[in-house]
């Protein structure tokens, strides 16, 4: 099976309908009060400004970010969630600007979206994250299996949208 990431065909109709879907924005509340923190967003790739939108999103004040700061799109090419325990202590993304900015992460976990494509297998073509401003270093892949069962919920959501835009 393929393992890529894919973009949206007609994203602007299907982007505005996921930002007005309340069933999202309630999932997005749902997962915070699961793990205990303040911010969890749904982001998808879209690719002509070759950015990640958040399309639901709790505790987040922003409404996208480049790919190349998102931490969404390290989980776009994996199977299994990413957890980013300590960002501060970590090489790889201790100078991003969502840990040394005012945003201050300090944990990050992101589950991938998964949407069956035709031919290609199966694509990534966002993530569901929670993020807090401490590091969490016993949080494991065990404790997002939530996540991961929400992120399929969400790819739910996305197919029930997507086929209502192509039904117009």
């Amino acid at each position: 099976m393929a393992n890529k990431t894919a973009c949206i065909a007609n994203p602007d109709i299907v982007f505005e309908q996921l930002r007005n879907c309340p069933e999202l924005q309630l999932l997005t509340e749902k997962v915070t009060r699961h793990y205990g923190l303040n911010v969890c967003a749904v982001t998808m790739l879209y690719e002509p400004t070759n950015s990640n939108v958040f399309v639901a999103k709790s505790g987040l004040d922003i409404e996208s970010l480049p790919q190349e700061v998102s931490f969404a799109s390290l989980c776009m090419g994996r199977d299994l969630p990413i957890i980013l325990n300590d960002l501060r202590n970590d090489p790889g993304h201790k100078s991003n600007p969502l840990v040394k900015g005012d945003f201050k992460a300090g944990f990050y976990c992101g589950a991938p979206i998964r949407y069956a494509r035709e031919v290609t297998g199966l694509s990534r073509i966002g993530a569901i994250c929670v993020i807090d401003g401490n590091s969490r270093k016993k949080f494991s892949l065990g404790d997002a299996d939530y996540l991961v069962s929400i992120a399929d919920q969400v790819t739910e959501i996305l197919r029930s949208i997507k086929a209502e835009v192509e039904y117009r």
